[in-house]
C-alpha cells in the first residue's frame, strides 16, 4: 500500500483566504504583520536597526469612486530586510509553507506564509510586491480574482536597483519592500481615512508596533498625498496592580510573565473584538495573539483591567504544528491542553483583583438601600425591553443628509437626477445652515458642469452663487454628488425660494427649488462666543466634533480664531478658523481626537484680535464601545470626584454621578436620602435623559432631519423620546405610594 498526502484544491485556499480576510482592514493588518515580522527577524539575528527606521512603516490608501472602474488600493512599505528573488517566489507560491520564519525566530506573527495571499484572495483583488536586496529589485504578482483559487507569476521579474528603478517602484529613501493590493469596491465597503487610522491604531495584534509611533498613514490621489497622520497607540491611564516573572505552569516546563494594570475608567472589552483596549494581551515574544479576560470577559468588576501575559512556549507549540492558534488567526485555541493550563493560571491571577474591585464597588453602594438597588435592577430590565422596541420601530427610517452622506441603500434620488432633498428647510435666524443639493452624476449630469444658485429673498443670503458638481461629496454606491450650500437667514419670519440650475448630458437645462423659512434664534450662545455644550466625552482615536457657536456681529472684521488643547493626549485637528463678519450666529465644528483613554483636558478657542474673548470646553477621553442591542441596562451610582456631568450611558451601563453638586444634595454623602421622593424623581429624570441620548447615538445616521442642522435634529429626537418614554421610566422607578402620599399631603 502506497500512502500519499492529500492534494489541496486551489479553491480551498481561496475559501480559507475569505475566512481569514473579510475586509480591507483585515488585509492591511496582514500586510503590516509581514513588515513587523521582517523587523523581528532582523532583531532575531542580532542585527542593529537604526532608531529612525526601527518599525518604520508607511501605509497608503487610494480609492477611485468616479467612472466605470471603481477600485481601491492599499499598500504597505517598510525599511526592514528586503527579499531576494528566490524568496519572493517562495513567499507568493506556497500556501501553508514556513515562509514567515516562525520555525527559527520568536516574535513572528505570520502564519505559514499565508498573509499576503489571504489578503489578495480575501478581497478578490490583485497583489504586487516589489523588494530590493543586494542591489536587485524583485517583482512578484498575485491574482485572487478567480473563485477557483489564487494565482502567482512563476517567472519572478528582476531589475537593477538603480535610482530610476527605485523611484519607479516606490523604493526610494532606502525603503526595502512595498506590497500593494488593488481590488474592486462594488461589493466591499472601504472605510474612510479616519476609520482606518482609528482601527489600525487600536488593533490588538499590532499593539507593540503601534506603541512605537513609527507608522504613517497616507491617503493619496493621482500620486499626491491628500491626508496623512502618524499612528501611535498610548496605553490607558492607570496604575500597575500586579507584576510577576517566570511563573511555572503546573505540569509543564514552560513559564510565563504577567503584568496587570487598572485603568481609571472602564475599557472597551470583547464586544470590540480585535480593536479593544481592555483585557490582557496574550503574547509570545513581542507577538500578540489576542486580548482577553477569559472567564471575566463580561464581568463589570473586571472592566478596568488591562496588561499582558507573555508565554514564549506558545511559539514552540506552533513550531511543532500544535493547534494553539485558530485557523482564521483571530485568536488562540483555549481548548488545547496547554492553553487550558495557561488559562487557569491567568484566571488565578485575575481572581483576587476582580474580587477586590467587587468589594470596593459594594462598599461604594453600602449606604444605598436594598429598595433602591432593586429599583435599579427592575428599571434596567425594563430599559432593555424599551431599547429593543424603540430600535425595531426606528430602524425603518430612511435618511439622506447631514454632515456626512448616508450609507443607507434606500437613499433617495431626486427626480430627473437633480434636486434638493429635502425640498423644505426651516432654519434659525442669523445662523448659517447647509442645505443639500443631490446630483446624479455622471449618469445624468456631468461632474464638470457648473451649478448656479440664487435666492429670491434678499434676507436669505447664499454663501456663494455657483459650484462645480465635482465640488460635492461623492457617494460611490449611489452614484450621486451631494453639494452642501451655505444659507443664512437674516430676518425672522421670512420665506424664500432657492433655485439651482445646471445642464444635463444632453445639454438640457435642469432646474430645482427649495423653500426656506426663518425662525427665531434658539439657544443663543452665552456671551455670543461659546462651546455648546461645554462638556464632551470622546472615544479614543475617533475624531469628534465640538460645536463652537459664534455671533459674528461681535467682530469689527472677519474673526480669526485659534483653538488649543492643554493636554497632549487630546489633539486639536482644527487649530485655526475664520468667521465672516455679519453672518449672524454661526456654528463651527472643531475636530479633536483623544489618543489616550482616561485623559481629561480643556479645549480653548480664542479670538486672535480680542484675546479676552474666549470659550472653553471640557473634554474627557473614554474607551470606545460598540453599539449593540442590550438585553438590559445596569444603573450605577458613581462617586467619581469632580464629575463633568450628572449622568451618562456608556455601553449598557447608566452612571449617576453622586458627587455632582446638584445630585449630591438629593443623594447625600453615602446615599442616605435615596428613599426620598425628590431623589427618586431626580434619578428618573437623569436616567431618562441618559437612556434617550444612548438610543439616539445608536440610531446615528438613521435620524431624519429635513430642514434642520444635525445637532438640532439630534436634540429634537432626544426630546421626542423623553416625552414618550419619560413617563414610563418615572412610573417604574418612582415609589407610587410615596408619590400618592406627597400629593395627598400637598392638597391638604
Amino acid at each position: 500500500m502506497v500512502l500519499r498526502f492529500v492534494d489541496q484544491e486551489p479553491r480551498v485556499a481561496k475559501q480559507d483566504a475569505k475566512n481569514a480576510v473579510r475586509d480591507p482592514l483585515d488585509a492591511l493588518i496582514e500586510l503590516i504583520t509581514n513588515s513587523m515580522d521582517s523587523y523581528n527577524r532582523m532583531k532575531g539575528r542580532g542585527e542593529k536597526i537604526p532608531p529612525e527606521i526601527d518599525g518604520k512603516i508607511e501605509i497608503y490608501l487610494y480609492k477611485k469612486t468616479k467612472g466605470k472602474e471603481r477600485k481601491a488600493v492599499i499598500g504597505c512599505k517598510d525599511w526592514a530586510e528586503g527579499i531576494a528573488p528566490d524568496k519572493v517566489k517562495e513567499y507568493i507560491s506556497g500556501y501553508g509553507a514556513r515562509t514567515s520564519g516562525k520555525e527559527k525566530f520568536q516574535s513572528i506573527r505570520g502564519y505559514f506564509g499565508r498573509g499576503l495571499k489571504d489578503a489578495v484572495g480575501g478581497l478578490d483583488g490583485i497583489g504586487y510586491i516589489y523588494s530590493v536586496k543586494d542591489g536587485v529589485i524583485s517583482y512578484g504578482f498575485l491574482d485572487g480574482r478567480s473563485k477557483e483559487g489564487i494565482k502567482y507569476n512563476d517567472d519572478i521579474e528582476t531589475y537593477e536597483a538603480n535610482p530610476q528603478n527605485l523611484k519607479k517602484f516606490c523604493l526610494t529613501n532606502d525603503a526595502k519592500t512595498i506590497a500593494i493590493i488593488e481590488f474592486p469596491t462594488q461589493n466591499i465597503v472601504v472605510p474612510n481615512f479616519s476609520t482606518f487610522a482609528e482601527k489600525l491604531t487600536l488593533c490588538v495584534q499590532l499593539r507593540p508596533l503601534m506603541e512605537r509611533g513609527n507608522i504613517k498613514l497616507y491617503q493619496t490621489e493621482k500620486g499626491k498625498v491628500l491626508r496623512e497622520t502618524t499612528l501611535k497607540y498610548n496605553p490607558p491611564s492607570g496604575t500597575r496592580v500586579l507584576v510577576e516573572s517566570n511563573d511555572l505552569i503546573p505540569g509543564e516546563s514552560a513559564t510565563y510573565d504577567i503584568e496587570i494594570y487598572k485603568a481609571n475608567e472602564p475599557l472597551s472589552q470583547g464586544e470590540e473584538g480585535k480593536f479593544r483596549e481592555g483585557g490582557l494581551l496574550i503574547m509570545s515574544g513581542t507577538t500578540v495573539h489576542e486580548a482577553t479576560l477569559l472567564k471575566f470577559e463580561r464581568d463589570p468588576n473586571a472592566s478596568k483591567f488591562f496588561g499582558w501575559v507573555r508565554c514564549d512556549y506558545i511559539d514552540e507549540l506552533m513550531r511543532k504544528d500544535e493547534a494553539v492558534v485558530t485557523p482564521d488567526r483571530r485568536g488562540l485555541n483555549w481548548e488545547h491542553p496547554f492553553m487550558k493550563k495557561l488559562k487557569i493560571e491567568i484566571e488565578k491571577k485575575l481572581q483576587p483583583l476582580v474580587d477586590l474591585e467587587k468589594k470596593e464597588r459594594e462598599k461604594r453602594r453600602s449606604g444605598i438601600s436594598k429598595d433602591t438597588l432593586k429599583r435599579n435592577e427592575t428599571l434596567g430590565r425594563k430599559l432593555g425591553k424599551l431599547y429593543k422596541e424603540i430600535m425595531k420601530e426606528e430602524l425603518g427610517l430612511s435618511t439622506l443628509g447631514g454632515e456626512e452622506a448616508s450609507d443607507e441603500k434606500e437613499m433617495l434620488k431626486p427626480s430627473g437626477g437633480f434636486g434638493f432633498i429635502p425640498s423644505y428647510y426651516r432654519m434659525e435666524c442669523g445662523k448659517e445652515q447647509k442645505i443639500r443639493l443631490v446630483i446624479e452624476s455622471p449618469k445624468t449630469i456631468p461632474s464638470y458642469e457648473k451649478v448656479s444658485v440664487e435666492s429670491d429673498n434678499k434676507e436669505i443670503v447664499l454663501e456663494k452663487e455657483s459650484y462645480l458638481v465635482s465640488e460635492g461629496e461623492y457617494v460611490d454606491d449611489k452614484g450621486v454628488f451631494i453639494l452642501r450650500i451655505g444659507v443664512t437667514g437674516n430676518k425672522t419670519g421670512e420665506l424664500g425660494k432657492i433655485t439651482a440650475k445646471t445642464l444635463n448630458k444632453r445639454g438640457e437645462e435642469c432646474i430645482c427649488t427649495a423653500l426656506v423659512s426663518i425662525k427665531e434664534v434658539v439657544d443663543y450662545p452665552p456671551n455670543g462666543f461659546s462651546f455648546v455644550p461645554p462638556e464632551y466625552r470622546i472615544k479614543i482615536e475617533k475624531p469628534s466634533k465640538l460645536i463652537l457657536k459664534v455671533d459674528s456681529a461681535l467682530a469689527d472684521n472677519d474673526m480669526k480664531i485659534k483653538v488649543e488643547s492643554n493636554n497632549k493626549y487630546i489633539v486639536v485637528e482644527t487649530p485655526k478658523l475664520t468667521i465672516q463678519k455679519g453672518r449672524g450666529v454661526i456654528e463651527k465644528y472643531i475636530s479633536v481626537k483623544g489618543t489616550r483613554s482616561g485623559e481629561t483636558g480643556i479645549i480653548t478657542a480664542v479670538d486672535v484680535n480680542v484675546p479676552t474673548r474666549k470659550a472653553e470646553a471640557k473634554v474627557k477621553v473614554i474607551s470606545a464601545t460598540k453599539t449593540s442591542s442590550p438585553k438590559g441596562f445596569e444603573i450605577e451610582f458613581d462617586d467619581t470626584p469632580y464629575p463633568i456631568q450628572r449622568a451618562l450611558c456608556r455601553g449598557n451601563t447608566i452612571y449617576i454621578f453622586t458627587k455632582e453638586p446638584t445630585v449630591k444634595m438629593y443623594f447625600g454623602e453615602r446615599g442616605e436620602y435615596d428613599k426620598t421622593l425628590s431623589f427618586q424623581v431626580l434619578c428618573a429624570d437623569l436616567i431618562t435623559d441618559a437612556f434617550c441620548t444612548k438610543v439616539v447615538e445608536d440610531l446615528g445616521e438613521k435620524i431624519v432631519y429635513p430642514g434642520e442642522d444635525r445637532e438640532t435634529a439630534i436634540q429634537r429626537k432626544i426630546n421626542q423620546l423623553k416625552i414618550k418614554y419619560g413617563p414610563i421610566i418615572h412610573k417604574t422607578y418612582v415609589n407610587q405610594s410615596l408619590l400618592s402620599r406627597e400629593r395627598t399631603e400637598g392638597s391638604n
